[in-house]
């Protein structure tokens, strides 16, 4: 049995998967007191396989406490977004930063060992149930390690296998999503990224270009189309798109790839001695895939709700539903409006993104959108946005053509 080190705190908590939210979620226990938390990561190294965009606001890392010059490789502060046939609309606004994942998880994870937390490079093969509750974890067979609470921030990637191992259903929607890191590249403004969206672009979500220097580039794009694969419709995009000027002689510099969750939460997020957050919760923004923030969020409220049941006395399924109440309270809504406006965008066809683009320009409420809206807490700038007239028909009559 592998054991967790003494502590003046008799709690013991395991936390599977050392990634953003597990990393995170480790900090946030340990600054609520609980000195007896391990993190069991599956791969060798921290940080690694690369799966994510890296763009993040500046106000949800400071929100965080997690903000440093070492890991920021861009700032902008522009997002363009292109229709099917090139219409675009521009919205200035916050701050948001493209950060090196490698570093940024190096730095979550040099700062959890600093507080006295471990990370164990084991993979978790399966959870201990006793009496219909979680009690521990087994790593390499039956090496078995006893805890009082088991946290779930394994990401979607590994198939979700901690989790339905509860009897929860996992997320639903997941979506195949490729990234070129392109070097050579004629980055003609640092400070803009682009969204482009259309079904033989990006079906069932869009492209995205992150700007990394003057010369670099991040292009990425998902697919809910089996038979358009990520891989390919970016090359397609660098060859013959509308910005295939930016790549006449650049060149493939790195490739990653992994899944988006576009269904939004599961729709239980705890049990006796167990929490799942971040991805594999399906914590993440159905609109664009980024899961930082809606993360975070839920990592400080599963903090909390330990914390109350730890003043409680147990980690009872009753004690830990706060943990989903919490978080719910908070992020409920956005996930609301993020999952209508996923579903408004999948029943439209190219024309009808073309003509809502175009009413989106044509209204003058970019302006407005890019200093009311919110990166992170999107129902604000969805608000904005049929702040105008014209923008809430050309919506009413979409929607009424699908009736």
């Amino acid at each position: 049995m592998i054991e967790l080190k003494n502590s003046s705190s008799p709690d013991k908590i395991v936390i599977v998967g050392g990634g953003f939210t597990g990393l995170f979620t480790g900090i946030n226990l340990i600054e609520k007191g609980f000195d007896n938390v391990v993190v069991f990561e599956e791969h060798k190294t921290i940080g690694e396989p690369r799966h994510c965009a890296g763009l993040v606001s500046e106000k949800a890392l400071k929100m965080f406490n997690l903000y440093e010059d070492d890991f920021i490789v861009n700032v902008v502060t522009r997002a363009r977004f292109f229709s099917p046939s090139g219409i675009c609309f521009e919205v200035e606004g916050e701050k948001a930063v493209v950060i090196d994942r490698v570093l940024f998880d190096k730095f979550l994870a040099e700062k959890f060992e600093s507080l006295g937390g471990r990370i164990v490079y084991k993979r978790v093969d399966r959870l201990c149930f006793i009496d219909n509750a979680v009690k521990g974890v087994y790593l390499d067979g039956d090496k078995y390690c006893e805890a009082n609470l088991v946290v779930d921030c394994e990401g979607v990637h590994s198939g979700c296998r901690i989790l339905s191992m509860t009897g929860v259903s996992p997320p639903e929607t997941l979506l195949h999503a490729t990234q070129f890191d392109i070097e050579n590249a004629f980055v003609d403004d640092v400070s803009h990224v682009e969204l482009h969206f259309g079904r033989e672009i990006a079906p069932g979500f869009f492209l995205w270009l992150i700007p990394l220097d003057e010369k670099n580039v991040r292009i990425g794009v998902a697919s809910s189309d089996i038979y358009k694969r990520p891989p390919d419709l970016l090359w397609k995009f660098m060859k013959h798109g509308i910005r295939r000027d930016m790549f006449t002689i650049a060149n493939v510099k790195y490739r990653f790839g992994g899944l988006i969750v576009a269904s939004g939460p599961i729709r239980k997020t705890y049990m006796s001695g167990f929490l799942a957050v971040g991805d594999v919760a399906g914590q993440v923004k159905p609109t664009t895939g980024g899961g930082i923030f809606t993360g975070g969020v839920c990592s400080l409220a599963a903090a909390q709700a330990v914390a109350w049941a730890h003043d409680y006395g147990e980690y009872s399924e009753k004690t830990l539903s706060k943990y989903e109440i919490l978080w719910r309270h908070i992020l409920g809504r956005e996930f609301k409006y993020m999952l209508l406006a996923r579903k408004l965008l999948l029943k439209m066809r190219d024309h009808e993104i073309d003509e809502l683009f175009k009413a989106i320009r044509d209204s003058g409420i970019c302006d407005r959108v890019g200093r009311k809206g919110d990166m992170d807490l999107q129902f604000r700038t969805f608000m904005e946005f049929i702040r105008s007239p014209r923008v809430t028909l050309k919506i009413l009559k979409i929607m009424l053509r699908r009736q």
